[in-house]
């Protein structure tokens, strides 16, 4: 019992008792892992030495290691191979988080004036659709209600200006509302616009609900190249009318299948790269209902079967998820029914890459983060703001009056500019850098997830400023995705190595 106890001394000096920040135990069905926050490294472990870690990063004393079940000579060794495991991989020694580090803070201004990557035009806040979990209803609080606003030719001019004064040899411009295709005059005056500046590639995309998607839209569409098509289709008839419906409440399905049908034409064999959707997971959930959308994507034999499918939960409106102080108590299958879908229906690297699976996408994107993480040998001592973007810099989003916001996916928040003056840096530094910085620091320096994490901007702000509690419901999910994913990615190491190669093979934006 004595050398057990000098083992106490030890680790206690390590973790000064925060073992949650350090890092992840975790297990396969077939093996015990470890992940270290400070190196990135996922070491293999022993039965026992899993059993060590997780009591005690799950917060219970190292007093108590007799829990564990373990004898006491099978517990020296086991705590013998975690002390040589710390001298010989330098695990368990993250610094803390005192600040976050990069391109937001070192060169901002720089990647504000000249590296801008894309421009998204709000052409309206009308919309010929009123889909019950919209994040423009009146049910939710968080961003603006439907509108009637259109954007004049004159302000995309300017944004249109802006971007490229402000961008490298490449700019993307993107059609967003409300319903772009409302204002489809306005969208070929703007490209008829870009195709006339000189010495910038300048790509396009649009995303839309297909409805106003006629043979002459899509035609003008597929003739300009590398214009990209996000699609807003959720399933089969029964689950796409069931929210998605025209204000007079008929369901938008088979309008929206002819719009498709039109573009997927169009495009020819180009589709497969130039289609894209954006789908919208509701309750109830179930293995029934994926079933049902899986079958009908197979089923469109007219349609690539490799197409993007970017998948997500409802987030909004009347029907918004669960209560976040339930969250603990909720099952694997409760917090993400999507992906306990996917694990029984993956078969590897391979099946991602050949989008066999309509979440395909959604598990890729974690595994991805997993496969490119940071990896050191000793503890890294700098840390990324989270998963968020550079503030006026990756991309920027124009409302119809011309303001600037940091993309289309932040509600109410500080604007940071507008197509008369651009981008007001003073307003980034304030809101997006030194307050989410001091916000954060503090709660991501207890969580093992900080080099994992990839909670952006979007949900963590209000009209006046950042909001931190809204950042913080984020982070629950956030840790449970990253520890499935550690999961996911480590069982298909076990049975399939070579199916994550083509991972390094993709180029990430």
């Amino acid at each position: 019992m004595e050398n057990i106890r000098e083992y106490g001394a030890f680790f206690a000096n390590l973790t000064h008792d925060n073992y949650a920040r350090l890092g992840k135990p975790f297990r396969t069905k077939q093996n015990c892992y470890y992940y270290d926050t400070g190196t990135g490294k996922v070491l293999q472990c022993k039965e026992n030495v899993y059993k060590i870690l997780l009591h005690l990063f799950s917060g219970k004393s190292f007093e108590r290691l007799e829990e564990c079940g373990i004898n006491n000579r099978d517990l020296l060794a086991a705590l013998s191979e975690i002390k040589e495991a710390v001298e010989k991989e330098n695990i368990l020694q993250a610094p803390e988080v005192k600040g976050f580090h990069g391109n937001h803070i070192e060169s901002l201004e720089e990647c504000i004036n000249e590296d801008l990557g894309q421009i998204t035009l709000e052409l309206t806040e009308r919309c010929n659709l009123r889909c019950e979990y919209c994040i423009y209803g009146a049910e939710n609080d968080v961003f603006r209600n439907f509108g009637n606003q259109d954007m004049s030719f004159e302000t995309a001019k300017k944004a249109i200006d802006y971007g490229v004064a402000h961008s490298g040899d490449e700019l993307a411009v993107t059609f967003y509302g409300g319903e772009p295709l409302l204002m489809f005059d306005l969208l070929k005056q703007c490209v008829e616009y870009c195709q006339g500046i000189k010495n910038k590639k300048i790509n396009f995309a649009i995303t839309s609900n297909l409805v106003l998607m006629d043979e002459e839209k899509a035609k003008y569409i597929a003739s300009i190249p590398d214009f990209v098509v996000t699609c807003s289709l959720d399933g089969p008839e029964e689950i796409q009318n069931r929210y998605r419906k025209f204000p007079n409440g008929k369901g938008s399905f088979d309008i929206v299948m002819q719009g498709l049908k039109n573009i997927t034409m169009a495009l020819g064999k180009e589709a497969a790269t130039r289609l894209n959707f954006s789908m919208v997971m509701t309750p109830p959930y179930g293995v029934e209902k994926f079933d049902v959308i899986q079958n009908f994507f197979n089923s469109l034999e007219w349609l690539p079967k490799n197409t993007v499918k970017n998948v997500a939960y409802v987030q909004y409106g009347k029907i918004k998820g669960e209560n976040e102080d339930e969250y603990r108590k909720l099952t694997v299958e409760e917090i993400d029914p999507i992906g306990v879908w996917s694990e029984k229906h993956i078969n590897g690297g391979k099946e991602l890459e050949q989008g066999g699976i309509f979440t395909a996408k959604k598990i890729e994107d974690t595994l991805i983060r997993i496969h490119l993480r940071r990896l050191h040998d000793k503890p890294m001592d700098t840390f990324s703001f989270n998963g968020c973007c550079i503030p006026g810099s990756r991309r920027i989003y124009i409302t119809a009056d011309g303001k600037f916001k940091i993309c289309e996916r932040i509600g109410l928040s500080p604007y940071i500019g507008d197509v008369d003056n651009g981008v007001d840096i003073n307003i980034v530094k304030k809101h997006y850098i030194q307050d989410f910085m001091n916000e954060s620091v503090k709660y991501c320096n207890n969580c093992w997830a900080v080099h994992l994490c990839s909670v952006c901007y979007s949900e963590c702000y209000n009209e006046n400023g950042i909001e931190i509690e809204n950042k913080h419901a984020l982070c629950n999910s956030q840790r449970f995705n990253m520890e499935r994913g550690l999961i996911q990615y480590h069982e298909i190491l076990e049975h399939d190595p070579e199916s994550l190669d083509y991972i390094n093979r993709l180029e990430i934006r």
